[in-house]
């Protein structure tokens, strides 16, 4: 248990610098000219995307920092962690009603989603199903949120599933504004995740 524990903190959790990104992506100008409705519309029609970065965490008892590459194809995805030397330490798999965590040791686990999943081995439910809403920065529409926006109507904060999440700064990518750094916090966990590559299938 511990390992599962220490490898998902790695991937997932820890305060760092965002001096440790050797490469990220250029900071978005301001648009106030494009309202949050039309915004939103356009950020939810994204369902397929890769998307390289790195995740950091911190939790009472530990915290670490990995990068990650997240692919979603529609209601599928896959998230692999990797290690300072490249190694893949974990990787998340999932589907409707089905998810699956592979670890570099071999062992697999199953859970009907991804919080589900989480509870069972880091003993807590990660909000990943929301992660895939805010990583395009949009609130999870099956979820109550609270927001505020920037001047250029993107979203800059939002408290949701007990976590706050901060949208530090955009980068624009085909035409379209994109979280590049994200800070998520509740009463014991904190999370940044600086994204260096997007690549969306429109």
């Amino acid at each position: 248990m511990y390992q599962i524990i220490h490898v998902l903190g790695i991937a997932l959790l820890c305060a760092f610098l965002s001096a440790c990104f050797h490469k990220t992506l250029p900071i978005a100008q301001e648009n106030p000219s494009l309202d949050w409705s039309k915004r939103n519309q356009r950020l939810q029609a994204l369902s397929q995307w890769t998307l390289r970065g790195k995740a950091a965490f911190q939790s009472p008892k530990e915290s670490g920092s990995a990068s990650f590459e997240w692919q979603q194809q529609e209601d599928r995805f896959s998230f692999a962690a990797f290690n300072p030397l490249g190694n893949e330490e974990f990787r998340l798999q999932g589907q409707p009603a089905q998810v699956k965590l592979y670890m570099a040791n071999g062992k697999q686990y199953t859970a009907s989603t991804s919080e589900a999943l989480f509870s069972r081995t880091v003993g807590f439910a990660f909000p990943f199903s929301s992660l895939m809403y805010w990583v395009r920065g949009i609130p999870d529409p099956n979820l109550p949120a609270t927001t505020q926006f920037d001047t250029s109507h993107r979203l800059a904060q939002l408290q949701q599933a007990d976590w706050r999440v901060d949208f530090q700064n955009y980068t624009t990518v085909d035409g379209i504004d994109l979280p590049r750094f994200i800070v998520m916090t509740s009463s014991l966990y904190k999370a940044k995740v600086m994204i260096y590559e997007w690549r969306l299938i429109l």
